[in-house]
């Protein structure tokens, strides 16, 4: 019995950490200019998975499987934006921290604009009551 436990619990920590082995090997194996890339890469887009999470940052699977297409993609001497444009065209805009203006982007570039425009204009109209209140008494 001690000895089932013993190698099940060796097969369980080989199954968990074999994602990490991956993606350490990948990165070791590119050349310092890919290594950049790399790092600037798993820390500008994030995990689908997990929110606002860097795919630096994150221990998810889908987050080791990109970590091995983007090492991959570098090793075939893509350039970042092409990598981008590649992980975009599957997960959409939501996997950039900074996604472009567009037409589909507009709100969410121009919603926090719209806020303090709101708030400015409440503050003046809340000044304002005030003044008027305050000169009739």
């Amino acid at each position: 019995m001690f000895l089932i436990l013993k190698y099940g619990c060796l097969f369980f920590t080989l199954i968990a950490f074999q994602p990490f082995s991956f993606a350490v090997l990948n990165e070791h194996t590119l050349n310092q200019e890919q290594r950049a890339s790399y790092h600037i890469l798993t820390q500008e887009l994030r995990c689908p998975t997990c929110p606002n999470q860097a795919l630096s940052d994150s221990n998810s699977m889908i987050a080791q499987d990109l970590k091995e297409v983007i090492a991959k993609q570098l090793k075939q001497h893509r350039n970042e934006q092409e990598i981008i444009d590649n992980l975009v065209s599957k997960y959409g805009h939501i996997i950039q921290y900074r996604p472009p203006m567009n037409k589909k982007t507009w709100l969410l570039w121009l919603s926090p604009l719209f806020f303090i425009v709101v708030g400015i204009y409440f503050i003046i109209r809340l000044r304002r009551f005030h003044h008027t209140r305050g000169s009739h008494d």
